[in-house]
Protein backbone atom coordinates (compact mmCIF):
# COMPACT_ATOMS: atom_id res chain seq x y z
CA UNK A 1 0.00 0.00 0.00
CA UNK A 2 1.38 3.39 -1.00
CA UNK A 3 1.22 6.43 1.28
CA UNK A 4 -0.23 9.27 -0.78
CA UNK A 5 0.53 12.83 0.35
CA UNK A 6 -0.84 16.11 -1.01
CA UNK A 7 2.24 18.34 -1.44
CA UNK A 8 0.30 21.55 -0.71
CA UNK A 9 -1.94 23.01 1.95
CA UNK A 10 -5.52 22.56 0.84
CA UNK A 11 -7.87 25.45 1.61
CA UNK A 12 -10.41 22.83 2.62
CA UNK A 13 -9.12 21.20 5.77
CA UNK A 14 -9.29 17.42 5.57
CA UNK A 15 -11.20 17.37 8.87
CA UNK A 16 -13.88 19.52 7.26
CA UNK A 17 -14.03 17.04 4.38
CA UNK A 18 -14.81 14.18 6.72
CA UNK A 19 -17.32 16.22 8.73
CA UNK A 20 -19.17 17.21 5.54
CA UNK A 21 -19.34 13.65 4.29
CA UNK A 22 -20.37 12.48 7.77
CA UNK A 23 -23.23 14.98 7.94
CA UNK A 24 -24.51 13.81 4.56
CA UNK A 25 -24.25 10.19 5.71
CA UNK A 26 -26.26 11.02 8.85
CA UNK A 27 -28.89 12.79 6.74
CA UNK A 28 -29.07 9.72 4.52
CA UNK A 29 -29.48 7.52 7.58
CA UNK A 30 -32.20 9.80 8.98
CA UNK A 31 -34.06 9.73 5.66
CA UNK A 32 -33.69 5.96 5.47
CA UNK A 33 -34.97 5.41 9.00
CA UNK A 34 -37.73 8.02 8.69
CA UNK A 35 -38.83 6.86 5.24
CA UNK A 36 -40.15 3.56 6.55
CA UNK A 37 -42.27 5.20 9.26
CA UNK A 38 -45.73 6.71 9.30
CA UNK A 39 -46.66 8.55 6.11
CA UNK A 40 -44.37 6.55 3.86
CA UNK A 41 -45.87 5.51 0.55
CA UNK A 42 -45.98 1.71 0.53
CA UNK A 43 -45.67 1.57 -3.26
CA UNK A 44 -42.37 3.50 -3.19
CA UNK A 45 -40.95 2.65 0.22
CA UNK A 46 -37.64 3.85 1.54
CA UNK A 47 -35.34 2.48 -1.16
CA UNK A 48 -35.48 5.36 -3.73
CA UNK A 49 -34.80 8.14 -1.19
CA UNK A 50 -32.04 6.08 0.42
CA UNK A 51 -30.46 5.41 -2.98
CA UNK A 52 -30.67 9.09 -3.95
CA UNK A 53 -29.01 10.15 -0.70
CA UNK A 54 -26.33 7.48 -1.08
CA UNK A 55 -25.50 8.84 -4.54
CA UNK A 56 -25.50 12.38 -3.13
CA UNK A 57 -23.15 11.32 -0.31
CA UNK A 58 -20.81 9.62 -2.80
CA UNK A 59 -20.69 12.75 -4.98
CA UNK A 60 -19.99 14.98 -2.00
CA UNK A 61 -17.29 12.58 -0.86
CA UNK A 62 -15.64 12.69 -4.30
CA UNK A 63 -15.93 16.48 -4.50
CA UNK A 64 -14.26 16.92 -1.11
CA UNK A 65 -11.37 14.59 -2.00
CA UNK A 66 -10.28 16.14 -5.30
CA UNK A 67 -6.64 17.07 -5.69
CA UNK A 68 -3.17 15.77 -6.48
CA UNK A 69 -1.14 13.44 -4.29
CA UNK A 70 2.31 11.91 -4.71
CA UNK A 71 3.97 8.78 -3.34
CA UNK A 72 6.95 6.58 -4.11
CA UNK A 73 4.79 4.93 -6.78
CA UNK A 74 3.74 8.02 -8.74
CA UNK A 75 1.11 10.74 -8.99
CA UNK A 76 -2.57 10.36 -8.14
CA UNK A 77 -5.01 12.88 -9.61
CA UNK A 78 -8.49 12.79 -8.10
CA UNK A 79 -11.23 14.46 -10.08
CA UNK A 80 -14.95 14.10 -9.40
CA UNK A 81 -15.72 11.42 -12.00
CA UNK A 82 -12.53 9.35 -11.64
CA UNK A 83 -9.06 8.95 -10.18
CA UNK A 84 -5.97 8.80 -12.41
CA UNK A 85 -2.95 7.03 -10.92
CA UNK A 86 0.19 7.49 -13.02
CA UNK A 87 3.45 5.70 -12.10
CA UNK A 88 6.60 7.83 -12.10
CA UNK A 89 7.93 5.91 -15.11
CA UNK A 90 5.00 7.21 -17.18
CA UNK A 91 5.10 10.84 -15.97
CA UNK A 92 6.77 13.08 -18.54
CA UNK A 93 6.30 16.39 -16.76
CA UNK A 94 3.86 18.65 -14.97
CA UNK A 95 2.91 21.99 -16.47
CA UNK A 96 0.43 24.84 -16.08
CA UNK A 97 -1.97 25.55 -18.93
CA UNK A 98 -5.52 26.58 -19.77
CA UNK A 99 -8.39 24.70 -18.18
CA UNK A 100 -10.58 22.66 -20.51
CA UNK A 101 -13.88 24.12 -19.35
CA UNK A 102 -12.63 27.66 -18.74
CA UNK A 103 -9.77 28.63 -21.11
CA UNK A 104 -9.09 31.90 -19.25
CA UNK A 105 -8.25 29.97 -16.07
CA UNK A 106 -4.96 28.15 -15.51
CA UNK A 107 -4.68 24.65 -14.04
CA UNK A 108 -1.92 22.11 -13.53
CA UNK A 109 -1.62 19.28 -16.07
CA UNK A 110 0.32 16.00 -15.93
CA UNK A 111 1.87 14.92 -19.25
CA UNK A 112 1.79 11.11 -19.52
CA UNK A 113 4.03 9.11 -21.86
CA UNK A 114 1.97 7.35 -24.52
CA UNK A 115 -1.39 8.67 -23.25
CA UNK A 116 -3.45 11.84 -23.06
CA UNK A 117 -2.42 14.52 -20.61
CA UNK A 118 -4.33 14.51 -17.33
CA UNK A 119 -5.97 17.75 -16.25
CA UNK A 120 -5.86 18.30 -12.51
CA UNK A 121 -8.21 20.43 -10.47
CA UNK A 122 -5.38 22.52 -9.00
CA UNK A 123 -6.49 26.00 -10.10
CA UNK A 124 -4.02 28.87 -10.21
CA UNK A 125 -5.38 31.79 -8.18
CA UNK A 126 -5.79 35.05 -10.05
CA UNK A 127 -7.08 34.29 -13.52
CA UNK A 128 -10.59 33.24 -12.56
CA UNK A 129 -10.97 33.27 -8.78
CA UNK A 130 -14.69 32.52 -8.68
CA UNK A 131 -13.96 28.97 -9.83
CA UNK A 132 -11.93 26.41 -8.02
CA UNK A 133 -13.36 26.55 -4.53
CA UNK A 134 -16.29 24.32 -5.49
CA UNK A 135 -14.77 22.57 -8.49
CA UNK A 136 -11.15 22.33 -7.53
CA UNK A 137 -8.39 23.44 -5.22
CA UNK A 138 -7.55 27.13 -5.62
CA UNK A 139 -3.84 27.73 -4.93
CA UNK A 140 -1.42 30.65 -5.12
CA UNK A 141 1.14 30.69 -7.93
CA UNK A 142 3.97 29.76 -5.54
CA UNK A 143 2.10 26.67 -4.31
CA UNK A 144 1.33 25.50 -7.85
CA UNK A 145 4.95 26.14 -8.89
CA UNK A 146 6.15 24.05 -5.92
CA UNK A 147 3.93 21.09 -6.89
CA UNK A 148 4.94 21.35 -10.57
CA UNK A 149 8.63 21.47 -9.60
CA UNK A 150 8.28 18.53 -7.21
CA UNK A 151 6.59 16.37 -9.85
CA UNK A 152 9.07 17.39 -12.57
CA UNK A 153 12.08 16.55 -10.36
CA UNK A 154 10.63 13.11 -9.53
CA UNK A 155 9.71 12.48 -13.19
CA UNK A 156 13.28 13.23 -14.35
CA UNK A 157 14.74 10.83 -11.77
CA UNK A 158 12.26 8.07 -12.67
CA UNK A 159 12.37 8.62 -16.42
Amino acid sequence: MHRWVEPYESPIDSGLRYWGAGVVALLALAMWCGGAGEGARPDIGWLPPAAALAVCAALIWRMTHIGVAVSDYGVRVRNVPRTHTVPWSAVERAWVGPATRCPTARVMWIAVRGARDVETLLWLRGTNDRRGTHEGVLLDAADVAYVVDLINRRAVVAG
